[in-house]
């Protein structure tokens, strides 16, 4: 068995099989074909770039929550609210990958128009890694930008009951003047991206169906010091979490990879600047959207209703295209040729790692651990579906 590069034993899979089973597994459960499809390469791009707590290891729970009818496969999204550059939706209960698309798109048609599009969302659920929706708009020269907010699990500093999720904000900008629609011309984004994950930066994709690589500047960044899935990886794997990562129900670091299933919180990144933020990007993602904030959502087998804040900036109706990526890649050069610490062999900015990743996952294939493969397999048999892994 294959091992990755943390030398944990995986399965490969093909980018190809992913995203077919995830397809297949979304129309089962009657969420129609092309939100199905849309669905299931938003959700394997998390797994393509590296960002595995946000990837095809959610699926199952995707959709026993369509099953419950906690989620609809058939939402009614709609405006709500909104004028001009401006506009507030509601997700209608869908899958969040599907209300996600259709905010960004509207985002995307809103800044054709006026140079940015600014669309709050209420009534969705969880949409997977906010990077790959701020770099949807990359692909059509705009620059992007994505949060959602989340269940509370961070306490206030210094405080030891959660009152705020840890809310992933994700930005990306265009590094090539390729492609393009409407007002601006334009890079892109594979179509594939990350979550509010740990911190990551990734790359985009170059065609317009959202499948193909290309560059992107690209930071997605959970406001906790790891996405909470990562600590679920761990207590799946029966392994202790480094220290820092969580806290306990006293408000002290453990090791314990469930600690917040024991009244415990998630560790927010630099200390009291983490929660501000976290604070902030709610207060502007669930309030805006007329929303529940993190700490009034209901869960425990009801609706866990999220709130997301879409952004979308046309860059040609401010500066050329041309000019804003040329200075990108200038930036981009003098921060690789920065003179290195002793025992750094190379400097990198956002997105470089993750563009090596998926461009070898995608020649290489999928590198999955074996319990997400058993997972998705017990998944097709309940649904009567060949798993094709």
């Amino acid at each position: 068995m294959p091992v990755d590069t943390t030398g944990l034993e995986t399965v490969t899979i093909s980018v190809a099989q992913a995203r077919d089973f995830a397809r297949r597994a979304f129309a089962a459960v009657g969420v129609p074909d092309e939100d199905a499809a849309k669905a299931a390469v938003a959700l394997v791009d998390a797994d393509l770039h590296g960002v595995s707590t946000h990837g095809i290891k959610n699926l199952s729970g995707y959709v026993r929550a369509v099953q419950r009818g906690q989620v609809k496969a058939r939402p009614g999204i709609r405006v709500t609210g909104g004028t001009g550059a401006l506009r507030q939706m509601s997700g209608g209960w869908g899958l969040g990958h599907v209300a996600a698309q259709h905010g960004v798109e509207r985002a995307i048609e809103l800044a054709r128009e006026h140079g940015v599009g600014c669309v709050f969302m209420r009534e969705s659920n969880h949409y997977g890694a906010s990077g790959y929706w701020a770099r949807l708009p990359v692909r059509h020269g705009m620059a992007g930008f994505a949060v959602t907010n989340a269940s509370a699990s961070i306490a206030p500093w210094g405080g030891t009951e959660p009152v705020v999720g840890n809310n992933p904000p994700a930005w990306a900008v265009p590094v090539a003047a390729t492609g393009g629609g409407g007002g601006g011309g334009g890079g892109g984004n594979d179509g594939d991206g990350a979550d509010g994950a740990d911190g990551d930066g990734s790359a985009g994709g170059a065609s317009l169906d959202g499948e193909g690589p290309i560059d992107a500047v690209f930071l997605d960044m959970a406001l906790s010091v790891v996405a909470g899935n990562r600590l679920d990886i761990y207590a799946r794997r029966g392994q202790p979490i480094p220290l820092g990562w969580a806290l306990d129900a006293e408000g002290q670091p453990t090791t314990d990879a469930r600690a917040r299933q024991k009244g415990g919180t998630f560790a927010p990144v630099a200390e009291y600047k983490g929660f501000g933020m976290a604070l902030l990007c709610s207060l502007f993602t669930s309030l805006l959207a007329g929303g529940p904030f993190d700490d009034e959502m209901l869960g425990q087998g009801a609706p866990t209703e999220r709130c997301h804040w879409f952004l979308a900036i046309d860059v040609r109706q401010l500066v050329p295209l041309e000019e804003f990526t040329r200075r990108v890649q200038a930036v981009s050069g003098r921060v690789r040729a920065t003179r290195r610490k002793a025992g750094v062999e190379r400097l990198v900015m956002p997105g470089d790692l993750e563009r090596e990743r998926v461009q070898r996952q995608l020649r290489d294939g999928l590198q999955i651990e074996p319990f997400i493969v058993e997972d998705l397999k017990a998944l097709a048999g309940s649904l009567g579906i060949e798993p094709g892994l």
